[in-house]
């Protein structure tokens, strides 16, 4: 008696539900006329409203067709592609459709902002955004679309797109509609980011301040912490950031652990948790072994709407010219496509310098003397430099070779852009392991806001450089991928204060280093032993050729991480 009068009760709530919103729930379509799978799920029901409190129990359940005649229902998964033609067929069952609204379109929420899915799984002409809300449900993983008004030589219609699920990525479009399933029902004031994700802002009290507690803070609101990678994401959360809280240009953020946070205390939350990307489609590896693309606008574009749209794309900033070298190597895939000028990064200052933000903040006087920086002539650098000035990289028609132009940063005469996808991390293929080479921001070793914070914010630590894969190996990539040996970065390994230092894969005396070459790579004269200098930086060595070991005392310095 107990179990039915429950039962009854489950019934009479969805009733009341369904009573009050069943067009919400589902749309109806009267004499659909449907080919049904091999084994459909088939109910004897004595109603239609009985037929939906099945489907709404059924978990797998996202449509049903409802035959007055015989009372039959019958239970529907994925709907078919030919569920609401009204058309007979001789092995097709007839009668009333009813859509869950994951196929309709109150089931997905019409967005504030204006913008169009950059990459698309699907595009379809359509007539309304309700017929591209059922191309939606139709497709599998799919909880957003977006319509563009179009005309084509027929009539007018919409263009109905449908991204990939693991990439959602938008841009701005002002013809544009976005549409999204709601977020959870729990999390308000979110705010729609370009990479396709909701975020919630709340507020962490000093006393929050520590990764354990800000995770438990999310999980409460049933999200985690905004993850920062890949630079992309970073990039549309720091858009967001600026835009909803312009006061952070001055005050600036930080980020905790694998989330963002703002120096007042604020922490983003997801809705749900994206996943990371590789390098996106699209980008070709040019032979100083980063991923390029060239793109053009037969428009012309901006500087600063090109690194807007490279981000989008899923780029990590515009390309970097800078040394010769790399700016030879970009010179040749422009070539390849025809292009003869491009935006690059680079961007002049009131102080008369260029400034160059990528794995590090870059700093040039310019000079046509310097042989790594590509001015054609003395004349071509802009005299004085300030900050509308920005750079364009361009190619000699007859040599082909590369030269630096200054151009107005809002110009929109040039027409394309050299957008670069490099992963945040490069690795090194005889050892599998993946590095990051952090000289913007600096910090130091320990500590909140330090080296190790930062490495360990997305997964890593500090490099460790232990063993005869250890440093000889990354030494030679630091050379490689950074082009420089003057850098003074922090790895893994501290003091013991007892004669020993931990290297993050085993302990050394110093005291041994002559007889374990193979073992400790201390820079000659290292460890000094002075009072402080307990932490472990790597610094070049010309001597021996390579960088190496050496004991430093709290620095704000750059950092190598490594991944596990």
């Amino acid at each position: 008696m107990g179990i039915h009068n429950m039962e009854l009760s489950v019934l009479l709530f969805l009733v009341f539900i369904s009573a009050s919103a069943f067009g919400e729930l589902f749309s109806i379509t009267q004499g659909a006329s449907m080919i049904l799978g091999p084994q459909p799920t088939v109910l004897s029901t004595g109603s239609s409203l009985e037929c939906a409190v099945q489907c709404m129990l059924n978990n797998d359940c996202s449509a049903f067709l409802f035959q007055g005649n015989t009372y039959e229902c019958y239970l529907l998964g994925m709907l078919p592609t030919s569920s609401t033609s009204k058309e007979n067929y001789s092995n097709s069952t007839t009668g009333t459709l009813f859509m869950s609204s994951k196929y309709h379109l109150s089931g997905f929420q019409k967005q504030n902002q204006s913008g169009q899915f950059i990459n698309s799984a699907q595009d379809i002409i359509v007539d309304s955004a309700g017929d591209c809300a059922l191309a939606c449900g139709r497709t599998e993983s799919c909880t957003s679309f977006s319509v563009t008004p179009v005309e084509t030589s027929q009539k007018k219609g919409m263009l109905c797109r449908i991204p990939p699920p693991a990439d959602t990525y938008w841009k701005e479009n002002n013809e544009t509609t976005l549409y999204f399933e709601p977020p959870l029902p729990y999390l308000s004031e979110v705010q729609l980011v370009t990479d396709g994700n909701f975020y919630k802002v709340t507020y962490a009290v000093d006393e929050l301040l520590i990764t354990a507690d800000l995770i438990k803070k999310c999980e409460f609101f049933g999200g985690a912490l905004a993850p920062m990678y890949p630079r992309k994401r970073a990039a549309a959360i720091e858009a967001m950031h600026v835009k909803a809280f312009p006061d952070s240009l001055i005050n600036g953020w930080w980020t905790s652990a694998v989330g963002f946070g703002t120096a007042d205390g604020k922490v983003f939350i997801p809705a749900y948790q994206p996943a990371a990307e590789e390098i996106p489609a699209g980008f070709s590896q040019a032979e100083d072994g980063r991923y390029y693309k060239i793109v053009t606008s037969a428009s012309g574009v901006s500087q600063r709407d090109s690194l807007l749209e490279c981000q989008a794309l899923g780029g990590t900033s515009l390309a970097l010219p800078y040394p010769q070298k790399r700016a030879e190597k970009i010179a040749k895939l422009m070539q390849a496509v025809g292009v003869t000028s491009a935006w690059t990064i680079g961007k002049g200052t009131a102080a008369g310098t260029l400034v160059v933000e990528y794995s590090g903040e870059l700093k040039l006087m310019p000079n046509a003397n310097d042989r790594n920086q590509a001015w054609s002539t003395s004349s071509s650098i802009p005299n004085p430099v300030t900050a509308s000035h920005c750079i364009t990289l361009n190619r000699d028609t007859n040599t082909g070779a590369p030269f630096w132009n200054a151009m107005d940063c809002s110009s929109t005469v040039v027409k394309s852009y050299v957008c670069e996808a490099s992963p945040p991390y490069f690795q090194i293929p005889s050892t599998k392991r993946w590095f990051r080479m952090s000289l913007h921001p600096t910090g130091n070793p320990t500590g909140k806001m330090s080296a190790e914070w930062f490495c360990q914010r997305d997964g890593g630590t500090l490099a460790p450089t232990y063993g005869p894969t250890g440093l000889p190996t990354l030494t030679n990539a630091l050379s490689m991928v950074i082009e420089k040996t003057d850098l003074f970065v922090y790895a893994c390994g501290n003091n013991l204060l007892n004669g020993s230092w931990s290297m993050c894969g085993g302990t050394v005396q110093p005291s041994l280093k002559d007889s374990q070459r193979d073992l400790q790579f201390w820079f000659p004269g290292e460890p000094s032993g002075e009072a402080g200098s307990n932490f472990l930086a790597l610094k070049y060595s010309t001597q021996l050729g390579t960088y190496a070991w050496d004991d430093a005392a709290v620095y704000q310095i750059g950092f190598v991480c490594g991944l596990p």
